[in-house]
This record gives C-alpha cells, sequence and structure tokens, in this order.
C-alpha cells in the first residue's frame, strides 16, 4: 500500500536473479525473516515503470523511471520512497 511519502509506479520490466530464485525455494534468509509461511510473498528487487502517482511532487504522472524495492518488484503496482527511484 502507499502513504503520502511513497510512489506508486506500473511496472514494465523486472529484473531476475538469484536472490529471486533463492527467495521463492524460501533459501534467502532475509526474505525468511520478512516473511511468514503463511504471508503472501511477492518477489523481485529492481524494476523500470512509469509513475501512477506521486504525492511527493518530485516525479509526474507517465514518467518513466527504474527503481528498487525490498522484495515487491515483480507486482504490476509497486509503491516505494522516492529515494529509491531515478528518472530514465
Amino acid at each position: 500500500s502507499s502513504n503520502n511519502k511513497q510512489v506508486r509506479v506500473s511496472t514494465r520490466a523486472i529484473g531476475l536473479n538469484f536472490a529471486d530464485i533463492f527467495c521463492v525455494l524460501g533459501l534467502y534468509q532475509a526474505a525468511n525473516k520478512l516473511y511468514g509461511k503463511d504471508d503472501v510473498f511477492v518477489p523481485g528487487l529492481e524494476f523500470s515503470g512509469v509513475v501512477v502517482d506521486d504525492p511527493t511532487g518530485t516525479f509526474v504522472k507517465g514518467q518513466a523511471v527504474l527503481g528498487f524495492t525490498r522484495f515487491g518488484a515483480y507486482a504490476d503496482i509497486v509503491c516505494v520512497p522516492v529515494d529509491y527511484l531515478w528518472p530514465l
């Protein structure tokens, strides 16, 4: 979910790496500590896409960006702090 300090981005591309594979297999300790066995887990650490909403005013709707997140980049929409995004 988004708050007044997070930018909503519609993802267009994601990165696939060993950490994502290990997470899905339950072998990555960082993910195991953040998510319980009954929680929904969405892998993905890096993405690019277009801004849907930015309450901080840093980016404009439709602007292309790349970003990082602590898992969840494989979702259709990601909400991240503005400091985790860069313009493309």
